[in-house]
C-alpha cells in the first residue's frame, strides 16, 4: 500500500472526525510511542506493548497522513516526498551533515 492509498483509506473513515479530532488522536498515539521508547531505553518499568516502537510510530504516521489529507485533500504522495526531502535537507544542514 502506498502513502497515497493510506491517505485515501483514512478519508473513507466516516466517523465525522475533524482535523482537531485527528490531532488529539495523534497526540495520544505519540504518548504511546513515547512510552514504548522509554521502555526500550530502560527508563520505564512497564512491559512493552504488542505494537512496540515500530507499531506505535506507524500509528503516529497514519494520524499525520490523516491530518495532511484533511488539511489539503489535493496533496499527493509526490508532494509529501518533495516536502520531506526539503525538510531532511534542512535538518542535515543544521546538523552539519
Amino acid at each position: 500500500m502506498s502513502i497515497q492509498q493510506l491517505m485515501w483509506a483514512t478519508a473513507y473513515i466516516k466517523d465525522g472526525h475533524t482535523l482537531s479530532d485527528s490531532l488529539v488522536y495523534a497526540m495520544s498515539e505519540l504518548g504511546e510511542l513515547s512510552d514504548e521508547i522509554m521502555i526500550v531505553e530502560g527508563k520505564s518499568d512497564r512491559e512493552a506493548g504488542v505494537d512496540g516502537v515500530v507499531g506505535e510510530a506507524v500509528d503516529v504516521i497514519v494520524c499525520m497522513l490523516d491530518i495532511i489529507h484533511k488539511a489539503d485533500p489535493t496533496v499527493c504522495e509526490n508532494d509529501i516526498v518533495n516536502i520531506a526531502k526539503a525538510k531532511i535537507k534542512k535538518w542535515q544542514s543544521k546538523a552539519g551533515a
